[in-house]
């Protein structure tokens, strides 16, 4: 995904997550400088952008072993193309987790998370997709039909997990798991971002995930555990 900055009134940009990553470690661009994604309409610090870029691939990697399907980065390049070109997903997003719904490995049906979004794609369906900011303010569910199980995202948006057998398997609930905590993730990387510049005076740390939340919350936005005074 590009991003762009902002800085005395003047844009700069685009930028590759790599690029504003090593600006901010040669100093070029400060973390308290504002900037945006092309898919967000506000802007937000340096700091909260880079904090959740770490926490989306954090999220990601603690599902790594649920599937023999479940791919991380680096993903084979056959696999990413292929779905890329089958999801319709924009050359600009990076795919950071890929899990392979076909039975041949050929990962045309697939969902898979990138720096921007969820796109997801079944046997015989539309791609369909989520950008994460979109994600935040759904209730996803588990939904059990006579084709199996499925996510739904209300307004007749469902996600078919069919031909996920291994995903599903081994752990009932993991893909809603997944989905509740990439949700979690755009609040953890706020507050992780005011805590490093001095705002975050007051958090209270969840003992279990080591999530930061405000002090008004009983349960922890991430894992749902509840807080200690």
């Amino acid at each position: 995904m590009n991003y762009f900055v902002t800085r005395d009134r003047k844009e700069y940009g685009p930028y590759s997550l790599a690029d504003l990553q090593r600006y901010v470690a040669e100093g070029r661009i400060l973390l308290r400088d504002l900037a945006r994604s092309e898919q967000m309409q506000e802007l937000v610090r340096v700091s909260q952008i880079i904090n959740e870029a770490r926490l989306l691939r954090d999220v990601c990697k603690r599902y790594s072993g649920c599937s023999k399907g479940y791919f991380l980065e680096p993903i084979p390049a056959s696999k990413a193309n292929n779905a890329r070109t089958s999801l319709k997903i924009p050359p600009a997003e990076e795919i950071v987790a890929l899990i392979d719904l076909t039975l041949l490995g050929g990962t045309k049906e697939a969902v898979v998370v990138t720096d921007g979004g969820l796109y997801w794609k079944n046997a015989g369906e539309v791609p369909q997709s989520l950008t994460l900011e979109q994600l935040r303010h759904r209730a996803p569910r588990e939904h059990h039909g006579l084709q199996g199980k499925s996510i739904d995202f209300g307004d007749g948006l469902k996600m078919n997990l069919v031909g996920s057998g291994a995903l599903v398997v081994m752990n009932n609930h993991v893909m809603l798991q997944l989905l509740n905590e990439l949700k979690a993730m755009k609040e953890s990387a706020a507050l992780a971002s005011a805590e490093s510049n001095g705002s975050g005076i007051g958090l209270v740390e969840c003992e279990f995930c080591r999530n930061k939340n405000k002090p008004e919350v009983t349960y922890c936005k991430r894992c749902g555990i509840k807080l200690r005074g």
